[in-house]
């Protein structure tokens, strides 16, 4: 995923950057260095289980913790 996916999945889930970062239990910055365009050095490519999360609660997946 593209950052800018990435970044449309997590609005598209109404997610902010905390909730984000409680959820992938992650820090606030790394979730805004993901969303980032790659174009910026500060850009951080996602570990891989962010991603097979992101998908999980795309497809309808919602933990214990879901913010809403």
């Amino acid at each position: 995923m593209t950052p800018q996916q990435i970044k449309t999945a997590r609005l598209q889930l109404g997610l902010s950057v905390k909730e984000a970062s409680e959820l992938f239990e992650m820090d606030e910055g790394d979730i805004k260095r993901i969303d980032r365009s790659e174009k910026f050095s500060t850009h951080r490519k996602p570990p891989v289980r962010f991603i097979k999360l992101l998908n999980a609660y795309l497809s309808g997946y919602r933990p214990s913790n879901w913010p809403h």
